[in-house]
């Protein structure tokens, strides 16, 4: 009889699919999934990001990628931690969208102020750079276009006298 053998383990030559980690956070799962694939858990490092704490947020190799029986799998999980963005100075939708995508929730204060265009945001409560947990409340500041005070009838104030079309504008004074 005749046996030709490479003299390497037969599971080199099984080839497995790494699972899809990316979003999982409960880290029995993660180790299962790994173990049903026929594979190990390899370095785990922890880095901010926008998601909840302890989210796989990346894998090493990627999902669906092939493996060899028994190799690592190395993920980056969330610290629940993030940096504030700027949002000073962007039109309130970019700033909302912007604060979302990092994890963060807004509340708005309206002001009035004619410097700069309406709905663009003048401070916001948290200054951009301070790392704090993933969804944390930023108050943004958002100008409004000031309102013009129009006086009530017998109030003093101007008028346009009716009737001459040369009238300029004079000052009512109440009896």
């Amino acid at each position: 009889q005749f046996n030709l053998s490479t003299g390497l383990a037969r599971s080199i030559f099984d080839v497995f699919k790494v699972p899809d980690l990316v979003g999982m956070y409960d880290m029995q799962a993660i180790i299962a999934a790994l173990t049903e694939a026929n594979l190990q858990l390899g370095d785990v490092l922890q880095v901010d990001g926008p998601e909840l704490a302890g989210t796989v947020i990346s894998q090493d190799p990627e999902a669906e990628s092939p493996a060899i029986p028994e190799s690592t799998v190395s993920i980056e999980v969330s610290t629940g931690q993030n940096t504030i963005p700027e949002s000073r100075g962007a039109p309130l939708t970019d700033a909302t969208t912007i604060m979302d995508r990092a994890g963060f929730t807004i509340e708005i204060i309206q002001v009035p102020e004619g410097s700069v265009p309406d709905g663009t945001v003048i401070d916001q409560s948290i200054p951009a750079g301070t790392i704090m947990p993933v969804g944390t409340v930023v108050t943004l500041t958002v100008a409004v276009a000031p309102t013009s005070t129009v006086p009530e009838s017998g109030d003093p104030g101007l008028t346009e006298q009716p009737g001459d079309p040369n009238a300029v504008a004079s000052e009512v004074t109440a009896p």
